[in-house]
């Protein structure tokens, strides 16, 4: 069973709404890292959605509609290199993700396939799908001088403030 849980219903100002309003979410930004090939996707293919599977660590409940997207490149420049705004997020397995979605996700069937087989016992899981609004990449890439997990990390308006300036 697919599960819509937040609905889509920001606009074009969505990011200019969460930089003036971080009261509607607990978490400002969040640093997304991923494969440079499969950023490039995003901004070269307009691919609008993307999957994951989440820890048990909460992260993914202080995301909202409007939360900042930053995407980390990892693996080779571990740099900033654009951001987008999240539109909607839905919870579902990867068969229903891939039949509500099809070519919008950022990832195909097989690659969707191996990442889910990259971690046994998580074929049953259910996966975030995280779909976004106004990529933007940026014009020189912000390098990130501190650590990076695989699962990202969440910053608050003063942490992005301090990172990217005002």
């Amino acid at each position: 069973m697919l599960v819509v849980v937040f609905v889509e219903g920001i606009d074009k100002y969505a990011n200019v709404y969460r930089r003036f309003m971080p009261e509607l979410s607990t978490t400002f930004a969040y640093v997304l890292p991923l494969p440079l090939q499969v950023i490039s996707r995003i901004f070269e293919d307009g691919r609008t959605v993307i999957v994951k599977f989440w820890g048990p660590d909460n992260r993914r409940n202080r995301l909202g509609i409007g939360t900042l997207l930053l995407f980390y490149q990892s693996g080779g420049a571990k740099s900033v290199i654009g951001e987008a705004t999240i539109k909607k997020i839905e919870i579902g397995g990867a068969n229903e993700l891939l039949s509500q979605y099809g070519k919008k996700l950022i990832l195909d069937k097989t690659e969707l396939e191996q990442y889910i087989k990259k971690f046994p016992g998580r074929e049953e899981k259910q996966l975030v799908a995280l779909e976004i609004l106004s990529p933007i990449r940026y014009d020189k890439p912000f390098v990130w001088a501190g650590s990076m997990t695989m699962m990202g990390k969440n910053l608050t308006k003063k942490e992005y403030i301090s990172f990217f300036g005002s």
